[in-house]
């Protein structure tokens, strides 16, 4: 079986990961530096950070999601996320739109199967979405549910060597 992870940045107790149906959550800002973490939100930015050895994960911008980011990173082998709460907002007619953005968006560029999932990225308990939420999300713009697990693995292989 297949071990799902999340990534967090408060403490949220082993507990909470097994009933959101995760393995683990990962927490960032404790045993892993925040710096393992990069949050692109430009294009320049990404390209120049993404090779560096420190950092584990990549997280995109939702409005990043386009065919020169899927060909320049076609080669890195480090997970690359979405936040999921830049996706889902309060306002039901915003989270439509970037619903239906993302969507064309990764059925036009080079994004393979394995290439983005979702994380949550929580900033505290009221932003978590359980596994099968991300799952779900992942599905209505265009990432197949076997692609969003992979993804959600890929968090834990990525952290792993620290555990």
């Amino acid at each position: 079986m297949m071990r799902l992870f999340d990534i967090v940045l408060f403490d949220a107790g082993e507990g909470l990961a097994k009933k959101l149906g995760f393995y683990n959550l990962v927490r960032i800002g404790t045993r892993f530096p925040s710096s393992s973490l990069l949050t692109a939100s430009s294009e320049h930015e990404l390209f120049k950070s993404a090779n560096n050895p420190s950092v584990k994960c990549i997280v995109i911008d939702k409005n990043m999601v386009n065919g020169v980011v899927a060909g320049k990173l076609a080669d890195i082998k480090k997970p690359m996320l979405i936040n999921a709460n830049s996706v889902v907002t309060e306002d039901r007619g915003e989270t439509m739109r970037n619903i239906g953005s993302l969507k064309r968006s990764i059925s036009r560029t080079k994004f393979k199967s394995t290439d983005i999932g979702l994380a949550s990225l929580a900033k505290d308990a009221n932003e978590l979405f359980s596994c099968a939420q991300l799952v779900e999300i992942a599905k209505l713009i265009g990432i197949d549910e076997n692609a969003e697990r992979r993804a959600l693995s890929a968090i834990g292989a990525a952290y792993a060597e620290k555990e």
